[in-house]
């Protein structure tokens, strides 16, 4: 009688701040779970109560100090990542989550701040390719005669056509791309691999550590992209990010995998077997990208 009498008062109260929410925050019944909230977090679902209503500027501070803060979020997962990044998944698999960004969101920022790298740095990118181009065509008159031929096929100057054919293979191949074509199979090919060795890892294990592994390699190749770009130009850049590609998971395998040189061998071999799925992936995207340019 008494369990019925307070889903009875918990009801009615809900329903009157459904119909007067704007005025009545904070709620003293938890809006998640329906527990009484007297307290900052709900004891019932852990849902931190709103003290007032929520405003845009409080919004955009939420954000900033989830981003900035140095005890968890966006920048401690950042700087976790680089200086131990095994750990992090491993810590995270371990159930030490709060600290850390959850790893299929850390992938998708690292991707939005590759795009955002590539956004800023397409004019530059577009003129460093013109430039290239302009001085091969002079040197190699053999060249310049396919050139000549591809701008007559897809109706517009060379140097511009392979500009939108490579940005937007960029701008594919290091998001959805990268996720498809390199960190699942990367994390399939780690179970698999492990698991031939005694290593009893879940596939959910393996994938928190790609994720992790390749969203921090998304955010450190778009840090550096500028500087790669005015000085090694855009062909360099791609080898340097390859290398980027080979060279952190490498790093990342010592705190999260056992030791020894037959672990460190699987992890190379599943590292070399998504390298090659992730380059035909971005050769066919080329191609396609290529074709709806012209």
């Amino acid at each position: 009688m008494a369990d019925a009498a307070l889903d009875k008062t918990i009801s009615e109260d809900l329903s009157v701040h459904s119909e007067n929410w704007v005025r009545q925050i904070p709620m003293p019944i938890c809006p998640n779970c329906r527990a009484v909230c007297d307290t900052a977090f709900c004891g019932g679902c852990g849902q931190k109560q709103l003290v007032q209503r929520l405003r845009f500027g409080g919004l955009i501070k939420d954000l900033f100090a989830k981003v900035t803060d140095v005890d968890r979020g966006l920048f401690f997962t950042f700087w976790a990542m680089l200086i131990r990044p095994g750990q992090v998944a491993k810590d995270y698999v371990r159930g030490k989550q709060k600290v850390y960004v959850n790893p299929l969101t850390f992938f998708f920022i690292g991707a939005a701040i590759q795009l955002l790298g590539l956004w800023i740095c397409e004019g530059e990118l577009r003129s460093v390719i013109k430039e290239q181009f302009t001085t091969q065509r002079e040197q190699q008159p053999n060249i310049d005669r396919q050139m000549t031929e591809i701008e007559s096929r897809v109706g517009k100057p060379a140097d511009q056509f392979f500009a939108d054919s490579y940005i937007g293979a960029m701008q594919q191949g290091y998001t959805y791309a990268a996720l498809l074509f390199f960190s699942l199979p990367f994390a399939v090919m780690l179970f698999l691999l492990h698991r031939i060795i005694g290593s009893e890892f879940y596939l959910g294990e393996t994938v928190v550590f790609s994720l992790y592994v390749f969203g921090q390699i998304l955010i450190i190749t778009a840090i550096s992209l500028p500087l790669a770009l005015f000085i090694f130009g855009p062909i360099l850049h791609g080898i340097l990010s390859m290398f980027v590609y080979l060279i952190f998971p490498m790093h990342a395998h010592r705190r999260f995998f056992p030791p020894g040189f037959v672990s460190r061998a699987m992890t190379l071999m599943a590292l070399l077997v998504s390298t090659a799925t992730f380059g035909g992936s971005i050769l066919v995207i080329s191609v396609i990208s290529m074709r709806l340019a012209g």
